[in-house]
Order: structure tokens, then C-alpha cells, then sequence
């Protein structure tokens, strides 16, 4: 297969009509288990979520076999080949190939690498992210790259700092990304850096549970103004008490481009 095949599943990924994306993360059963509110009654959390029209969604490829039959062509699929656990929370490892993820109907794939993780952590990651690059352009898969400093060699206090942030959007560029989806750095100026600094478009990754929608969605119109493709949202969807609104008010920013008083117009009074 060819680039024009990339190009040709990455167009069912974005919103043809803006350019942009919002896409409902939901790889997270695995890397938290059950009990993360929200992925329990994954079913239902599935169905609020697909009623808010998100461009795509992140699935494990097991959560694609057992929930996604249901929802095939009403969005794009991204279908995660690697994860975590919560004992060794630094190490993404292979858990599909891309075969597989063809197989299943992805558009595209997504792949987890942690730029600062110890030795043979971090050459295995990179060894396994190179195989995932080969193998999306033999088959014409979009590659999406989650890219975050974190381990042993980045103190937590860094995790957000914007030139930490920027080597990782940059290296996973550099060994092959189509999409990088990496931490928002705190404000339009420092995450416009990181986007000026990547050869291949970012998407602001969500990130952990905001302590409000407001403080959420000012950091999507922050994305947006830095010039991001768009969100990748998990916890601050699915863990919502309202998951379909959530994702209405951050397509009202990033496609329709209102501001954030009038995007959280989409949610109930109750839950902001």
C-alpha cells in the first residue's frame, strides 16, 4: 500500500468540513482497571459518549471485538496496540500488531512511547514504536503516537514543562508519527512552541480530571489557539456526569470555534 492510503484513512479520522478532531479516548480499562469511574459500565459509558458525535474514537482492540460492533461507520476507529499497567506504569508493551488492527476495521493506530524511561525500557520502546512505523506504511495505517516525558529520568514536576513536552512531540516525529498526541503545557504561547517544533500535527492529549469543565475546555481553546489538530479527551469525558455534552462543548470549540462561556452552554447547569 502507499501514502495515498494513510491519507485516505486519515480523512475519516478528521472533520472533513474543519480540518480538526475530536477524538473520545477509551483505552484506559487496562491501564486502571474497573474501578476508574466510567470504564465499569463500559457499555453504557460507550453509548452516552457516541451520542455526543465524537470524529473518532481510541479502543484496545478486545473493547473493539466486544463494544464497537455497534457503533462501525458512525466514526473513525483508532484501535490502540500498546499499554500499561499500574506495576510497571512506564512501560508501554505490544498488546496487538497492525495486522490485527486492519483486520478489526481501524482507521488507525495508536502507539504509546514515554520519552525518559530507563534502560532497556526505553530501547525497547523505541524498537517496538519502529516495527509499528514499518508496519503502518506497508499497510497504509495512519499512526497516531502518544508521546509523553515521563519516567525515571523526568522528575513529575516536568511532566508539563513545555520543553520536555516538545522533545517528546518531536522525537516520536522523528521516528515516524503521522499524528503526535502529547500534554498540554499549561497555555496557548508554551504549547504553540510545541507545535511549531513538530514536523506532524498534535493533538492536546486530555489528560487527568480537570477540577472543572471550565478549566478543561479553556485548555482545548488553548490548544486550538496554539494551532493543534485537535483533542484526544478520556477522564474528562467518560469519568463526566453528563459524557455526550462533554463532548458536544469540545466540538463547539474546536470545530465550531466559540468561546468557552458559550461552549459550556452544552452542559447542564447541574454538573459545571
Amino acid at each position: 500500500m502507499s501514502l495515498v492510503g494513510k491519507r485516505h484513512r486519515l480523512g475519516r479520522l478528521i472533520n472533513r468540513g474543519t480540518g480538526r478532531t475530536v477524538i473520545a479516548a477509551l483505552d484506559h480499562g487496562l491501564q486502571h482497571g474497573p474501578g476508574l469511574r466510567g470504564i465499569g459500565r463500559f457499555r453504557e459509558t460507550l453509548a452516552r459518549i457516541m451520542e455526543g458525535g465524537p470524529d473518532a474514537v481510541v479502543l484496545n482492540p478486545g473493547a473493539v471485538k466486544s463494544v464497537f460492533a455497534d457503533y462501525e461507520g458512525s466514526a473513525g476507529l483508532l484501535v490502540k496496540l500498546t499499554a500499561f499497567t499500574p506495576f510497571h506504569p512506564h512501560f508501554d508493551a505490544p498488546i496487538g500488531s497492525v495486522e490485527e488492527a486492519v483486520r478489526l476495521g481501524a482507521d488507525g493506530v495508536s502507539v504509546g512511547f514515554l520519552f525518559g524511561s530507563g534502560y532497556p525500557q526505553q530501547r525497547d520502546l523505541m524498537e517496538n514504536l519502529g516495527v509499528a512505523v514499518e508496519k503502518c506504511l506497508e499497510w497504509g495505517i495512519p499512526l497516531f503516537v502518544h508521546a509523553y516525558p515521563r519516567g525515571e529520568g523526568v522528575p513529575e514536576g516536568e511532566w508539563y514543562r513545555a520543553d520536555r513536552v516538545g522533545y517528546a512531540a518531536r522525537a516520536a516525529a522523528e521516528i515516524g508519527a503521522d499524528v503526535v498526541k502529547t500534554s498540554y503545557t499549561g497555555s496557548p504561547a508554551t504549547f504553540r512552541e510545541v507545535v511549531l517544533s513538530c514536523p506532524v500535527p498534535v493533538v492536546q492529549a486530555g489528560g487527568p480530571r480537570a477540577e472543572g469543565d471550565r478549566e478543561f475546555l479553556e485548555a482545548v481553546k488553548g490548544s486550538m489557539e496554539a494551532g493543534a489538530l485537535g483533542v484526544a479527551v478520556g477522564r474528562n469525558v467518560f469519568m463526566h456526569d453528563h459524557p455526550d455534552a462533554m463532548v458536544r462543548a469540545a466540538k463547539a470549540v474546536v470545530h465550531q470555534g466559540l468561546g468557552v462561556d458559550e461552549a459550556l452552554r452544552e452542559i447542564p447547569e447541574t454538573s459545571k
